[in-house]
């Protein structure tokens, strides 16, 4: 098969003719489409201005989730300042009070809050709170300059809304034996404030 000029050229303009009612079709196709406003990119956060995320787990462990917080926190690189500080902001969000709990896993009186937070009593007392619960095994070496002294466990300390303790405290030396007769009042005293 022989190529002459006249089929390079019938194939240029077949070619051109294409491209042209594509072009073509692209413009009837835009004038169909909404006007898009001007968008102010200058409002929206860069990625270099966006709060950082923490490293750091956090369960929630409550037996009673719609009525009380209890967020067993496991150590990640962040700071327990500003893991507090995030913890807080959470609570607020769901209408809750902050508190931390200072705990051990070989602590009896811990194990048996633990054990008991279904039972009504504690459920009633612990109503309305976000428990974030620190093993002193694991924070307690964290705890310099926060405002924090464990002087034994368990122990509870109220958090204020930007996460910084308040001073208020309570430890298990307020009760006598470790069941929810005995734990629920103090405790209940110490979330209403008194």
């Amino acid at each position: 098969m022989r190529i002459t000029m006249t089929h390079i050229f019938f194939s240029k303009t077949i070619a051109l003719a294409s491209l042209w009612l594509i072009l073509a079709s692209c413009a009837v196709a835009e004038s169909f489409l909404p006007e898009t406003p001007n968008v102010d990119n200058s409002q929206i956060p860069s990625a270099t201005t966006a709060a950082p995320t923490l490293d750091y787990t956090s369960t929630d462990e409550s037996p009673a989730p719609d009525q009380f917080s209890v967020i067993v926190i496991e150590a990640g690189s962040a700071k327990l300042t500003d893991i507090l500080q995030a913890e807080a902001a959470k609570a607020a969000a769901l209408g809750r009070d902050p508190y931390i709990e200072f705990y051990a896993d070989w602590c009896p009186p811990c194990n048996a809050i633990k054990k008991n937070l279904g039972d009504p009593l504690m459920v009633e007392a612990f109503m309305g709170t976000y428990i974030i619960k620190l093993d002193t095994d694991v924070w307690g070496d964290k705890l310099s300059g926060l405002g924090l002294y464990v002087p034994g466990i368990p122990a509870f300390y109220e958090l204020g809304a930007d996460g910084k303790p308040t001073g208020r405290m309570i430890t298990g030396a307020a009760w006598g034996e470790d069941i929810p007769a005995n734990i629920a009042p103090p405790m209940k005293a110490f979330f209403d404030g008194k």
